[in-house]
């Protein structure tokens, strides 16, 4: 019997934790699940407790204890799966501790299942000075359609969103073995649990995310490696040590949209979390980092939000400025709380949510008690552990409590009417990083624009914008954003206005059924409208809803779709991603289309066409799969070409459409006397639907992987030099 292999190892990584070793022990040697094996790796504890696990060990055989001679989280715990027996393995940090059925609730369903890794949902609590504790629940998922069912992480990427932690699961001992997962052995408590949370990420054939917590994650502990501040470098070893593997096993092409996003995600909290002397050489490292990522095609701008690759490409162009700007409006803004009891975040969109992460790691803690929203409804209750709560339930903190006000700056003015109305007196603005400088292009004059785009181009693709002898496609887009502009560029682009021209041309029955056009949100009546639909902004590029199904509460909450549908009403497209003057003077309004046939995305053909002529054909496919995009690129003949344009071929080359003659004629007719046009085509089996046309397609700035290929297109551009004189 005590031969019999252990269903779970527990691993207790530990050092110098004697305030909170005992509970973390009582939690796992009182598992319901008998059969497992705990093994305590201690890196060198001075403070007494690697007397409390031996004490534990001599009344449990089950706890072994092995001391590291590195102090290495990376190198105790590989030490520890090693030697782990167990079936599967499960980690818990030496200052939390666990529920007491978790590991059999894991290993029942990890063993039905014959599952790589299982993780489960969890709590972050802080304690009491009376002993009871502050505790918040944790969703790993996104949303309830990932959870309970076996899934493929790297082909439901959405999972590498979901919250990065190695110790709320349990992992299959063969899998982490077999595949040779290791933990960087770098110094210290360094981030180690990021390399390994994405190789078991990329390698799991079989994961599955459980919607219930059994983990308690400290969020108090003054020792733990988070509130270090010195390390500074640390975390960018590890996403070296990231990029190595992904490249060893041929990954880095796949994943490296994500991985450049996450990179991005955890550079931004380490430079939340360090000291304030080392901020700006961290971002200057920052700058030289993504700078290689931009040039190698690496960033895709479609997973960040507006402000965040504002942000970003802020820091590569100029970290210091970057810097001065937002790190000394971070320090004004502690300045300005200093002596308030409470802090109230208004806004719970990006800039709110950024805000709590920057108050996280400050020197002297701040009280954000909760969030504030103008309206409940439509917002969850609470974001990492902190609760939402509608304005006018927060008056009684009108006087005692710092108002932060953290929204985009268009809705600054009806915020404070609305807060000096409730008597609110401590009211502090926030500005949105990126929005000053959208203000900024939208009050230049004409003449100004070449050196601004050339400006943005730079920052955008780090490349020089030659607008006097355009040679490359990107190139020429830019010139045409200049040159090129008139009233008819606008009447194509308004997705409602459109249609009259497009009929003209080829006739309505090419035309996406119409369901309705409106002003306004509130004018929509859902009752009227089909349970699939598309809602569709008329002035933007991407400003576009697909609800499967109206009638499912989670795929479609009417007052979450409300709030985009009006923050993209507002938003003026002309600047909202470099210059496409194109849009200038298109009415916002919101139109509704069919879904066609429920893959609207993947039959979609995009003509790029040339002084009235169609050449190629770009085919985008699982675009709707989480930062997994794949575009090939074709003749008229459907001939496969051998170029890359942002994302990676296929894995298999894509059918040849049935209607592809009728399209290339279509596309022709349309295409007539434009430069440069981009004409998109349904092609739904049994018939042909125009989409729309796109002019200054990636804004001009998408990578090429074949510069070659750049000059070809760029090439194909006809722009006279008598044009160019002009």
């Amino acid at each position: 019997m005590e031969n019999r292999r252990p269903k779970v190892s527990i691993i207790i990584p530990s050092l110098n934790v004697i305030s909170y070793i005992a509970e973390c022990l009582e939690s796992a040697i009182n598992q319901t699940l008998k059969d497992i094996e705990i093994i305590c790796v201690d890196a060198g504890s001075t403070d007494g407790t690697l007397e409390v696990i031996n004490s534990y060990a001599a009344n449990d055989n089950r706890i072994k204890l092995i001391v590291s001679e590195k102090k290495s989280y990376g190198y105790q715990m590989n030490m520890a799966m090693d030697v782990a027996a167990g079936e599967y393995i499960g980690i818990i940090e030496s200052d939390d501790y666990v529920k007491l059925d978790m590991y059999e609730a894991l290993y029942k369903i990890a063993k039905e299942n014959g599952l790589d890794f299982i993780k489960s949902d969890f709590y972050r609590f802080t304690s009491k000075e009376d002993g009871s504790i502050n505790s918040a629940y944790h969703n790993i998922a996104w949303q309830s359609k990932y959870y309970n069912k076996v899934i493929k992480p790297l082909e439901e990427r959405i999972a590498f969103r979901f919250i990065m932690n190695t110790w709320s699961g349990i992992y299959r001992n063969e899998f982490i073995k077999g595949n040779s997962i290791r933990h960087n052995e770098t110094p210290g408590a360094s981030f180690q649990d990021n390399g390994f949370w994405f190789q078991t990420f990329t390698l799991a054939e079989r994961a599955y995310f459980l919607d219930k917590a059994y983990y308690m994650n400290r969020r108090d502990n003054p020792n733990s490696s988070v509130f270090s501040k010195e390390k500074v470098y640390c975390i960018c070893e590890e996403y070296d040590y990231i990029r190595s593997f992904l490249q060893k096993n041929n990954c880095l092409d796949k994943l490296k949209f994500l991985f450049s996003y996450i990179c991005y995600q955890n550079y931004k909290f380490n430079l939340n979390r360090i000291a304030e002397e080392y901020k700006l050489e961290f971002l200057e490292k920052c700058s030289a980092d993504f700078r290689k990522m931009r040039d190698n095609g690496e960033l895709d701008y479609s997973l960040f939000g507006k402000a965040e690759w504002e942000i970003l490409l802020s820091i590569i162009d100029n970290p210091k400025e970057y810097y001065e700007k937002a790190i000394v409006q971070k320090r004004e803004l502690i300045e300005k709380i200093t002596g308030y009891k409470n802090v109230i975040i208004y806004g719970v969109g990006m800039v709110g949510k950024r805000i709590l992460s920057e108050l996280t790691y400050v020197a002297k803690p701040v009280n954000v008690i909760c969030f504030a929203v103008s309206d409940k409804k439509g917002n969850p209750e609470e974001f990492k552990g902190v609760p939402i709560y509608g304005i006018n339930d927060l008056t009684h903190h009108a006087e005692d409590a710092a108002i932060v006000v953290a929204t985009t700056e268009q809705y600054h003015n009806e915020i404070i009417s609305t807060l000096e109305k409730l008597n609110f007196k401590n009211i502090i603005l926030v500005s949105e990083f990126g929005q000053n400088e959208e203000y900024h292009y939208a009050a230049l004059s004409m003449e100004d624009y070449p050196k601004e785009l050339s400006q943005w181009y730079y920052k955008s693709t780090g490349l020089i914008l030659n607008l006097e002898n355009p040679k490359s496609f990107n190139e020429k887009i830019q010139w045409l954003k200049l040159n090129d502009d008139n009233a008819l560029k606008r009447e194509l682009l308004d997705k409602y206005e459109s249609r009259k021209w497009v009929a003209d041309r080829i006739g309505d029955k090419y035309l996406v059924p119409l369901l309705g056009v409106w002003d306004k949100f509130n004018d929509i009546d859902f009752e009227k409208l089909p349970d699939s639909f598309v809602l569709k902004t008329t002035h933007g590029r991407e400003f576009n809803i697909f609800v499967a199904d109206k009638n499912d509460i989670e795929e479609f909450d009417k007052y979450s779709v409300k709030r985009r549908i009006e923050e993209w009403l507002s938003k003026d497209y002309v600047f909202y991603f470099g210059f496409q003057t194109e849009y200038r003077g298109i009415k916002p309004r919101i139109i509704a289309e069919p879904m066609i046939g429920n893959k609207v995305k993947e039959d979609n053909y995009k003509f790029l066409c040339f002084n009235g002529e169609p050449k190629y054909i770009i085919v985008d496919t699982k675009k709707d799969a989480y930062a997994d995009c794949r575009r090939d690129i074709f003749d008229l003949d459907w001939r496969h070409q051998p170029y890359e344009i942002k994302y990676p071929k296929a894995d298999s080359i894509p059918d040849q459409p049935v209607h592809l003659e009728e399209m290339t004629e279509i596309a022709k007719k349309l295409c007539e006397g434009f430069k440069f046009i981009r004409i998109d085509l349904f092609d739904t089996k049994e018939k042909v639907l125009f989409n729309e046309v796109k002019f200054s397609i990636g804004s001009g700035v998408e990578y090429f992987k074949q510069m070659s290929f750049a000059n070809q297109l760029g090439s194909l551009i006809n722009i006279k030099a008598s044009e160019m004189k002009g």
